[in-house]
């Protein structure tokens, strides 16, 4: 099953992602060896693999209207 919800996490010197073991046991499944990190608020963040990231960023690129300036935030 996919690990939702919130877990601690923490980002040392180096700018490295500490990734709680139930996530990265699911992403080595997944045989996510890189990954795209995304945060709208600066406290919490999603993790996509991707493959799935660039579908996400697919979807955005061909937003129209509003949805296409949110996508342009999101984007940038």
């Amino acid at each position: 099953p996919v690990p939702n919800g919130i877990h601690k996490g923490s980002v040392d010197d180096k700018g490295r992602l500490n990734v709680p073991a139930k996530l990265l046991a699911y992403l080595t499944g997944l045989q996510a060896g890189t990954v795209f990190v995304t945060s709208i608020d600066r406290k919490c963040v999603k993790v996509y693999t991707l493959p799935t990231w660039a579908e996400n960023k697919k979807k955005l690129l061909e937003a129209s209207g509003a949805a296409r300036k949110a996508a342009a935030d999101v984007l940038t």
